[in-house]
């Protein structure tokens, strides 16, 4: 420096370790409810209300939704299952849900019988699929748990 000192080899202090604990949104559905009535036809628009809440210790930022599944059995499989519906969410701060009413399309051909209705948060979905690897544009602390249970519909 600009000082000149007897020792210029003990001006550094002693190193300090810290640990950085990178924090992490978790977006959730914590309730959906099936439209009323639980039967319906196919082409015609169903309303489904979900509530999204973000469990973890973060902001979710921007840019995620809520999608909506009909499937003929009770595991969705979203690489293999069109979505019938899906809906923006708002940035979420920890602790904070919303609740959001989601309108899907019962596609034409669909068969009669007793279907699945499910609500998966944070989906990355485009051209009718979606893709469950990291759902979708929030990196979460567990993306495992974005899916809402199960609520039947029958189709006539």
């Amino acid at each position: 420096g600009s000082v000149e000192e007897s020792n210029e080899g003990n001006n550094q202090s002693a190193l300090q370790t810290i640990a950085i604990t990178r924090l992490y949104p978790d977006l959730v559905v914590t309730s959906i409810t099936a439209p009323t009535p639980s039967s319906t036809n196919p082409e015609t628009t169903i309303s489904v209300t979900a509530t999204i809440k973000n469990i973890g210790s973060a902001r979710t930022g921007s840019g995620s939704s809520a999608t909506l599944f009909l499937s003929a059995d009770t595991t969705i499989t979203p690489s293999f299952e069109p979505y019938i519906g899906a809906v923006s969410i708002s940035e979420l701060a920890p602790g904070e849900e919303i609740t959001v009413t989601i309108n899907g399309w019962i596609p034409y051909g669909t068969n009669t019988g007793t279907y699945y209705l499910a609500v998966i948060a944070d989906m990355s979905c485009g051209g009718g699929w979606c893709n469950n690897g990291n759902n979708g544009s929030v990196e979460e602390s567990n993306e495992g748990n974005n899916q809402s249970a199960l609520q039947t519909i029958d189709i006539l």
